[in-house]
């Protein structure tokens, strides 16, 4: 049941008979330095994942090894290797596809999630099944120094299960973006996209996010659950800060519009 009180449209695949079950999925390159932390967080959810799967996309340092450590003393940590770098997107589309929980998340190596995460959203998740993906409000941790800041959406001051309808007028009056860090999918959903879209570089998770919340709807959560490190060189700031990159990566996401499968979207 949405907000406005009528039914959410529940993707095919979607399943009331158990509460959902949490894949998630960490992209590392040659952040060794930060996986400790990464695990410490995920073992010390209230609700612990199904699985965490690394995907290593070819790191240089000693990742791998960190990786194999520890998952000695927990099975539910797997490695998965790439034999050559191939990006981000890429990276996570691998993971997707090796992911067995309903629900899947992407995290990045030196991002951070509080205990009650996947406890918080799996739980409001469960009781809105239509929903694509669940999202709360971002937060920034700024490089190495510990300083935070939270941005509220002022979507809603209680959580919220949107319809696709609803997003469609909730964006039109006040836009705002899907921070990436702090969307939980449900799997069979982002499966039937086709993940992210590769050659959309840092904006596929702006595409499908939008793809999916018109297609379903979503769930929101007020409240930071994910804080991200901003990095001056990341993958995104890079891209951002190069006017004519962004603008042919907003032109081939209009080239993804005008193809059938997303003619709905559009």
């Amino acid at each position: 049941m949405n907000a406005s009180g009528t039914e959410t449209p529940e993707p095919s695949g979607a399943d009331r008979s158990h509460p959902p079950t949490l894949s998630v999925v960490v992209a590392n390159y040659n952040q060794a330095q930060y996986l400790p932390v990464t695990f410490e967080e995920l073992e010390n959810q209230s609700v612990r994942p199904l699985e965490v799967i690394v995907v290593d996309d070819a790191s240089t340092d000693n990742s791998r090894a960190v990786v194999e450590n520890f998952a000695v003393a927990h099975p539910y940590v797997r490695l998965v290797r790439q034999a050559e770098n191939l990006g981000v997107n890429a990276t996570f589309n691998r993971g997707l596809e090796e992911a067995k929980g309903d629900c899947v998340y992407f995290f990045s190596a030196d991002d951070h999630v509080t205990p009650d995460f996947a406890e918080t959203y799996l739980s409001f998740l469960a009781r809105h099944p239509g929903a694509a993906f669940c999202f709360s409000d971002p937060a920034e941790i700024i490089g190495d120094s510990g300083k935070r800041r939270d941005f509220s959406l002022f979507i809603s001051d209680t959580p919220r299960a949107l319809s696709g309808p609803e997003m469609m007028q909730l964006l039109s009056r006040s836009f705002f973006t899907f921070t990436s860090n702090s969307v939980v999918y449900r799997r069979h959903a982002l499966m039937e996209t086709g993940g992210h879209p590769e050659a959309l570089d840092w904006q596929a998770d702006w595409f499908v996010n939008h793809a999916l919340a018109f297609r379903h709807g979503a769930c929101y959560l007020p409240g930071v659950y994910c804080p991200t490190r901003m990095l001056g060189g990341s993958f995104s700031a890079q891209g951002l800060a190069d006017t004519q990159e962004q603008k042919t990566r907003v032109l081939r996401a209009l080239d993804l519009l005008r193809q059938e499968v997303f003619a709905d979207v559009a």
